[in-house]
C-alpha cells in the first residue's frame, strides 16, 4: 500500500477525514498570506499558477463545502490542534463566522475533453460557448453533489438571483438547485456526446436541443437553505491549463464580466500562461500580454512559487514549517515507523565530520595558502583565532577540525586580496595596513568552506530537516520525493539492521539527496526537457566555477545567474530560449526572480532548483548570482545534445 510520501496527489485521498489528517496549515498560508484581504478573494476572480506539486488540487479541496463541515466535526471531536489551526485559517479567509459556514465551494477538472470541442469543426465562437455551457453545467452538478454529500436535498436549496439574474434562474430551469441541476445534467449529456461522436450534428439542431447557452455564474448569487441561511458560491476550475488558448481567454473574460457576482477561483500550471505573462511578469515596465486594464483591477494573480524577492526568505521560512508538518503528519501514518518511535525528520543530524584520512589533508590547507600568499605567520594566527572562535560559537553545527582549516584558507585570500588593494598598489598608502587583519568569520564563509571541501575531498553538508525542506523549493511534492528516500534509510536501518538510532548522518543524507536530484532530472520529461538540461547544465558550471574560487566571493557561492533587467525584457526576440525557460519554470527546473536589485542594477535572476543544487553539489543559500548576458543563454540552448 503507497505511503504518503508516495501518494502524493490529494485527490486520491479516500474520506475527507483521511485527507484533513494530512494537511499542514503552513503551506496554505505561504499561498494565502501575502495576499491578506479575505474580501477581495471572494469577490473577484482569482487565477493559482504554479508548477506541479506546489499544492494547487490540495488548497482546492480544502476549501470545499464538504471539507470544511468535516474540518469544524473534527474540531470538536478531537485536540488535535493542526485542526483548530485549519479551522482558523477559514475564519481569516472568511469561509466561516460566527461558528458557521458562509460559503459553499464546489471544485471542477478542466479535463481534456474541454478542448475536443475546439476540434469538432464548428465556429470559433459556437465552439467556446459550448466550452463554457459546459464548465457551467458540471459546476452546477458539483455544488448539487457537494450538498448531497453533506445530507442536503438539492430540492431544499433556493438559488439567490444576482440584480438581474432572476429572468436568467427562469432561463437556466428554475429558482432551485434541483430544478437548474436537472437542465444541468441534460447540457452536460448533449455536449460530452457531441465530443464522442463521430459526425456532429449541424449547428442549428444542436442549439435546439441545448435550448440555448448555459450561463448560471451570470445569474446565481448564493443558495439559501432555511436552517443555514444564505451560502456565498465559490466555483473553482481546477487544470485550466489544458484549456486552449481561445478557450483560456474566453473562460478568463466570462468570469470577469460585471455580472458574476460569486467567488471563482482558477488553478493552473505556467504552461496556461502566455510566454511574456510567464518571463516578464514583475517588471515594473511589462504588460502582460494577454491582460488588459480591465482585467489588471479584476483579477488577482497568484504565481504560488514566483513571491516577490524582497519576501522570498519569510516565503522560505514558511515552508520549512510546512515541511517539518507534512513530514510528522506523513510518518506518523507509517505504522513500522510509528511503533519503533520515529515521528520525525526533524533530528537529522546537521554537523558533517571529515574521516581521519581527509581531516589530515584538510589540516594542510592554511599552511600552504600562507606560503603561496606570502602571508605572515601573525596574520595566519589572527585569522584563525577569529575562525576557531566563530565555530566554538556555533559547535552545534560545525566540526573545528573539519570546517576551520577551510575557512582559514578563505580568509587568506581575502586578506591578500584586500591588503594587496589598500596597500601594495597605492604609492601613499599607510604601508601598516598590509599587516592588519581586514576579514572576518561568518556564516557565509562557512558555507564557502562546506561546497569547498564537497568538491575538493567529499566533505559532505547537506543535512537537516531545514536543508531537506529548502532542496524542496517551496515545492512539497519534491520535498516528499527526496524526504521518502531519508525516511526509507530511516526505516532499512531500524527495522532490518537494528540500529536503534532514529537519525541520519551527514553523509548518508548528502548522499542519497545528491542521488534523488540526479535522478529528478535525469526523468524530465515534459516539453523541451532537453533544452531546459542544456540550461541547467549551462547555469551550474557557470555557478560552480564562481563558487569554487578561492577566497568564496559570494560566500556560499552561486546557485544562480542574472542579466539585466534591460537586458532581459529582449528575451521574446529569442523563441527556442522562451519555450526552454517557460517550461523549465513550470515543472520547476528553476525560479524566475525579476527586479533583484544588486550594484546599483537591476537583474532577472535564474535560479537553481533544489534537486539540481544537491545533484551539482552547489550552495543552498540564496542571494549569490552569476552576472551574465542573455547571449549567454541564447548559446547554452544552441549547444550540442545532451
Amino acid at each position: 500500500m503507497p505511503t504518503p510520501f508516495q501518494q502524493r496527489a490529494s485527490e486520491y485521498r479516500g474520506n475527507e477525514a483521511e485527507f484533513l489528517a494530512t494537511l499542514s496549515p503552513s503551506l496554505f498560508r505561504m499561498t494565502l498570506d501575502p495576499h491578506s484581504d479575505p474580501r477581495e478573494m471572494l469577490h473577484t476572480t482569482v487565477v493559482f499558477t504554479s508548477p506541479p506539486g506546489t499544492g494547487k488540487t490540495t488548497l482546492a479541496r480544502f476549501f470545499q463545502y464538504a471539507t470544511l463541515k468535516r474540518l469544524m466535526e473534527q474540531v470538536q471531536r478531537t485536540q488535535d490542534g493542526v485542526f483548530e489551526e485549519l479551522k482558523s485559517l477559514a475564519q481569516e479567509r472568511g469561509f466561516i463566522q460566527d461558528e458557521q459556514l458562509v460559503v459553499c465551494g464546489a471544485r471542477i477538472s478542466f479535463e481534456r475533453d474541454y478542448r475536443e470541442l475546439a476540434l469538432i469543426g464548428y465556429s470559433e465562437q459556437r465552439a467556446l460557448e459550448l466550452m463554457l455551457s459546459l464548465v457551467g453545467a458540471r459546476a452546477i452538478l458539483a455544488w448539487r453533489q457537494m450538498f448531497q454529500g453533506v445530507g442536503i436535498s438539492a430540492d431544499r436549496v433556493e438559488l439567490v438571483p444576482t440584480t438581474s439574474g432572476g429572468a436568467r434562474l427562469d432561463y437556466l430551469g428554475g429558482a432551485r438547485l434541483d430544478q437548474v441541476a436537472e437542465r444541468a445534467a441534460q447540457v452536460e449529456s448533449i455536449i460530452y456526446r457531441l465530443t464522442a461522436s463521430f459526425i456532429p450534428p449541424k449547428e442549428e439542431d444542436l442549439l435546439a436541443q441545448l435550448g440555448g447557452q448555459f450561463y448560471p455564474f451570470l445569474a446565481i448569487d448564493g443558495f439559501h437553505v432555511p436552517e443555514l441561511g444564505t451560502l456565498k458560491p465559490l466555483i473553482m476550475i481546477d487544470d485550466a491549463h489544458w484549456a486552449d488558448r481561445a478557450q483560456h481567454e474566453a473562460l478568463m473574460a466570462h468570469l470577469t464580466l460585471r455580472e458574476v457576482s460569486m467567488a471563482r477561483w482558477v488553478l493552473q500550471r505556467m504552461e496556461a500562461l502566455d510566454p511574456k505573462d510567464t518571463l516578464i511578469w514583475g517588471h515594473e515596465d511589462a504588460i502582460p500580454a494577454t491582460d488588459n486594464l480591465q482585467r489588471l483591477r479584476q483579477v488577482v494573480d497568484i504565481r504560488m512559487t514566483q513571491a516577490p524577492d524582497d519576501k522570498r526568505g519569510a516565503v522560505r521560512k514558511a515552508f520549512r514549517r510546512a515541511a517539518n508538518e507534512i513530514a510528522t503528519r506523513a510518518m506518523q501514518h507509517i505504522p513500522e515507523l510509528r511503533k519503533n518511535g520515529i515521528t520525525t525528520l526533524a533530528g537529522l543530524e546537521i554537523k558533517a565530520e571529515a574521516t581521519a584520512k581527509q581531516k589530515e589533508e584538510i589540516q594542510k590547507l592554511p599552511e600552504n595558502v600562507a606560503f603561496k600568499l606570502k602571508i605572515g605567520a601573525g596574520q595566519v594566527d589572527q585569522i584563525r583565532q577569529r575562525v576557531y572562535t566563530y565555530v566554538g560559537r556555533n559547535e552545534s553545527e560545525f566540526d573545528a577540525a573539519t570546517i576551520a582549516p577551510a575557512m582559514v584558507s578563505i580568509l587568506l585570500h581575502r586578506q591578500f586580496n584586500r591588503a594587496r588593494q589598500h596597500s601594495l598598489f597605492d604609492g601613499n598608502a599607510d604601508e601598516s595596513l598590509a599587516e592588519e587583519v581586514l576579514v572576518d568569520a561568518d556564516a557565509d564563509v562557512a558555507a564557502g568552506a562546506q561546497v569547498r571541501l564537497w568538491h575538493d575531498f567529499k566533505v559532505p553538508y547537506l543535512g537537516g530537516l531545514d536543508v531537506v525542506a529548502d532542496l524542496g523549493t517551496e515545492n512539497a511534492e519534491t520535498f516528499l520525493q527526496l524526504a521518502w528516500e531519508l525516511v526509507q534509510l530511516l526505516e532499512t536501518q531500524e527495522i532490518i539492521r537494528g540500529d536503534r538510532s532514529t537519525s541520519l548522518t551527514v553523509k548518508q543524507q548528502h548522499e542519497v539527496l545528491a542521488k534523488v536530484g540526479e535522478r529528478i532530472v535525469g526523468e524530465w520529461s515534459f516539453p523541451h526537457a532537453i533544452s531546459v538540461r542544456r540550461l541547467v547544465e549551462g547555469i551550474s558550471t557557470l555557478c560552480l566555477a564562481r563558487s569554487l574560487e578561492p577566497n568564496a566571493p559570494l560566500g556560499g557561492g552561486a546557485n544562480s545567474v542574472g542579466i539585466e533587467q534591460s537586458e532581459f525584457a529582449e528575451v521574446m526576440k529569442h523563441p527556442k530560449l522562451v519555450e526552454a525557460l517557460r517550461f523549465g519554470l513550470g515543472y520547476n527546473a528553476f525560479s524566475l526572480i525579476p527586479s533583484r536589485n544588486a550594484k546599483s542594477k537591476k537583474w532577472t535572476v535564474l535560479e537553481l532548483s533544489g534537486p539540481v543544487i544537491a545533484y551539482k553539489g552547489l550552495t543552498t543559500r540564496r542571494g549569490g548570482f552569476v552576472p551574465i548576458k542573455l547571449a549567454t543563454l541564447v548559446a547554452m540552448i544552441d549547444g550540442g545534445p545532451r
